[in-house]
């Protein structure tokens, strides 16, 4: 046992649909079901399990750091059926420098349902609660679906640690990710993004940019970005920030269009024209998309179906947040072409 102050995080933690509590021997099946599909494990660093009968050697492991005060396991179980999900770890844990890092994996039945993101997202409460001031990830740069959950927890993207991890003997790089607890809380993102994430976090540029989903409808996008990362020398928000959350705006109101309708398509952009009229230098600022002068929403549909190519035009104005004045303009357009 170390001298250090042991991890203080809460045992059992919950949230509207799970409990946060400690993993036991009955688990077992649950966890093999979860660790054992090669698709959760994809991008992990650790192998696949075989059978249930892995788990002892993997919670022994785990119970080590547990003991000495550098680490805590919680299993992510539902409310109806006390059934784990998931599971969820804090390990470590640095007292001196009041840090951590987390690591989770989400088994396939919680997919898609935002599960993850409502169990960190108390984990972390937690946790800051409890005394440390910054909380740290690390990720596979293809893990979709992993990069969009920091994202909407509010981690920064640190950096690329290369050959950080090793997977079947070879090296792998990952992304740093980090969260303070000094970090103001992210925006509530709509509910209704949860689809459009894992795409965005296929975009180099809108990890860079650490923009949010404030608003997706099909007729009409707010996407948000802090001033922080995208700040120039002047001290004003750069012009190529600005250009390429609007570009995003404009593309995911395509994408929410696309959905809207049952439509499949695949989206070029066209022209742009960005009109600059004044300075960002607001906290965060917003880019906001709507739908131009474009074909009636029958003929789009019948131009796909016809394998005929189609086109949207987009306006989107740039904003500081919250702000009705318009601080640049782009016009766009996309070109839709038929599947295949």
């Amino acid at each position: 046992m170390s001298d250090a102050p042991a991890l203080a995080v809460p045992e059992r933690l919950g949230t509207p649909r799970l409990w946060l509590r400690a993993v036991q021997a009955s688990d077992a099946e649950a966890l093999h079901a979860i660790n054992g599909d090669a698709e959760v494990t994809a991008f992990l660093p650790y192998p696949t399990w075989q059978s249930p009968a892995d788990y002892p050697a993997w919670r022994a492991r785990l119970s080590g750091a547990e003991a000495e005060g550098s680490a805590r396991l919680w299993g992510l179980a539902r409310r109806e059926d006390d059934r784990l999900v998931g599971t969820a770890q804090l390990f470590r844990y640095e007292p001196s420098a009041a840090r951590a890092e987390l690591g989770y994996v989400l088994g396939r039945a919680g997919w898609g349902q935002g599960l993850m993101q409502e169990a960190l997202s108390a984990l972390l409460t937690a946790a800051f609660a409890s005394g440390l001031a910054r909380i740290e990830a690390e990720v596979d740069p293809h893990n979709r679906r992993s990069l969009a959950t920091l994202q909407a927890l509010g981690f920064s993207c640190e950096g690329l640690r290369r050959q950080r991890w090793r997977r079947h003997g070879q090296p792998l790089d990952v992304e740093s990710w980090a969260r303070l607890a000094s970090d103001p809380p992210p925006p509530l993102e709509d509910p209704a993004a949860r689809w459009l994430r894992p795409l965005l976090a296929g975009l180099p540029m809108a990890r860079a940019l650490q923009l949010r989903v404030l608003r997706l409808r099909a007729d009409e996008v707010c996407l948000q970005a802090p001033y922080g990362p995208n700040r120039n020398p002047h001290g004003s928000v750069f012009g190529g920030s600005q250009a390429a959350l609007a570009l995003i705006a404009g593309w995911s109101l395509v994408q929410a269009r696309l959905r809207a309708e049952g439509l499949v398509a695949i989206v070029v952009g066209r022209e742009a024209r960005l009109r600059y009229r004044r300075p960002l230098s607001s906290p965060a600022f917003e880019a906001r998309a709507r739908p131009a002068a474009e074909p009636a929403t029958e003929d789009l549909g019948r131009a796909l179906r016809e394998h005929r190519s189609a086109r949207l035009a987009v306006r989107v104005s740039l904003h500081e947040a919250g702000s009705v004045e318009e601080a640049a303009v782009l016009d766009t357009g996309f070109t839709l072409l038929p599947p295949g």
